[in-house]
């Protein structure tokens, strides 16, 4: 017989970013392309595209971080759009802002994207 479990969430730390992250949350899903625009906006700087287009290797500076959550919040909206409920939210170094986020702690996602 099976046992019922939860769900946690795992996010990564910076040094985790590559070229590409988010993109299929961002080209599938309303609230991705929301997340994005926000982080964007508070970054000054289209986060999409610096996903999108920047290799990994280039990716350095003070965008990496708004990227990074961006592109995971993105990701876990798609994921609770498709019915994932999860219990518990850990993050590795600037992930933990981003799990924070995640769990409730941190609602307003400019907040969010100040603090990254």
């Amino acid at each position: 017989m099976f046992k019922e479990f939860e769900i946690a969430a795992v996010f990564p730390g910076q040094a985790s970013q590559e070229k590409g992250m988010g993109q299929d949350a961002y080209n599938h899903s309303e609230e991705a392309k929301r997340i994005f625009y926000i982080a964007s906006t508070v970054a000054e700087h289209d986060l999409e595209l610096f996903c999108r287009e920047t290799e990994t290797e280039n990716m350095k500076g003070p965008l990496v971080q708004p990227a990074l959550g961006a592109a995971i919040l993105s990701d876990l909206a798609v994921r609770e759009r498709k019915g994932l409920e999860t219990a518990l939210y850990k993050g590795h170094s600037v992930s933990e802002i981003i799990a924070l986020a995640a769990a409730g702690g941190l609602p307003n996602l400019e907040d969010v994207f100040r603090i990254l």
